[in-house]
């Protein structure tokens, strides 16, 4: 029995002697735990213009390799939130399919059911994701991910070996897609983005019913901020 109580004596003068500056150290740290980290941009969009460029090709058409080189407007309202004008011309480079058939078969009439040549689309950005990367021990690299969605129109000609001169028509397209930027100054970055594009071909003199055509865009540019801060 007093063993036991020479032992609850001793637990309570050992409790007694830490220092009430500890126990109060101690709640900071537990209430340090919560609190998040929360670091300003180092390169703010919100309330900018950022205009650019672009090149890049078109993957998925048997006929025709095309090269889109354009120019883009855009204006950051918040640093997720832009709107985007994107004006694009569409250089064509035959891929060498089309005679390789007909010189397989004389009979086959081989041939692209429209050519694309030139686009403008509006486009919202939604830019969730920012961070950056160690580049090395060196450099660290600034870069924000975004999804796109919006609409425009295209210029096409329908069944471009016919000599026809009114071929040529407009119709509107949908555009889903995604990107990256990185940024290299507070002004300057490098975008490198995928743009699914969707529109119904025009009918053509052999068919009335074009059919949904599904061109794949990769592109790289360069873009600049100005105004704003």
């Amino acid at each position: 029995m007093k063993r036991a109580s020479i032992l609850a004596v001793a637990v309570a003068l050992c409790a007694a002697s830490v220092p009430a500056d500890a126990r109060a150290d101690d709640g900071d740290v537990g209430r340090r735990r919560d609190v998040r980290v929360v670091q300003k941009r180092l390169f703010p969009k919100a309330g900018r213009w950022e205009l650019g460029v672009y090149s890049g090709f078109v993957p998925n058409d048997a006929f025709i390799n095309y090269v889109p080189v354009g120019l883009r407007l855009g204006r950051h309202f918040t640093e997720r939130w832009e709107a985007e004008l994107q004006v694009g011309y569409m250089f064509a480079i035959d891929s060498g399919l089309q005679s390789f058939l007909e010189e397989q078969d004389s009979d086959l009439r081989a041939r692209a059911r429209d050519k694309q040549q030139l686009r403008a689309d509006v486009a919202t950005l939604w830019s969730p994701l920012y961070g950056k990367l160690a580049a090395g021990q060196r450099r660290v690299i600034h870069f924000d991910g975004y999804l796109l969605a919006g609409a425009g129109a295209l210029r096409t000609v329908v069944d471009p070996d016919d000599a026809n001169k009114d071929a040529a028509k407009i119709v509107p397209e949908a555009v889903l897609g995604a990107g990256l930027r990185a940024y290299f100054t507070r002004r300057l970055s490098l975008r490198v983005e995928y743009r699914q594009v969707l529109y119904m071909r025009p009918d053509t003199q052999d068919s009335d019913d074009g059919g949904l055509s599904t061109p794949s865009e990769l592109s790289v540019g360069i873009a600049a901020l100005f105004g704003g801060q």
